[in-house]
């Protein structure tokens, strides 16, 4: 996007009016923190584990006889 388009932007959402010069000076003075921000170290991530599978009985261990739900 041109700074144009977004001085333009800025006007028809905002109701502000910018030159296409403060819209440069403002992204120009927001770079160096940007790249500060993009190099800092990832913290570690906690991942999420699933807790433990429990046991279930099946059908034959549940004493059922219907043969058509047996596993």
């Amino acid at each position: 996007m041109y700074t144009r388009d977004i001085a333009e932007q800025a006007g028809e959402l905002y109701g502000i009016s910018v030159s296409a010069g403060n819209v440069s000076n403002a992204a120009n003075a927001a770079v160096p923190e940007v790249h500060e921000w993009n190099g800092r170290p990832l913290e570690s991530l906690k991942t999420a584990g699933f807790p433990p599978r429990t046991p279930t009985m099946t059908g034959r261990e549940a004493g059922v006889s219907n043969p058509a739900f047996r596993a």
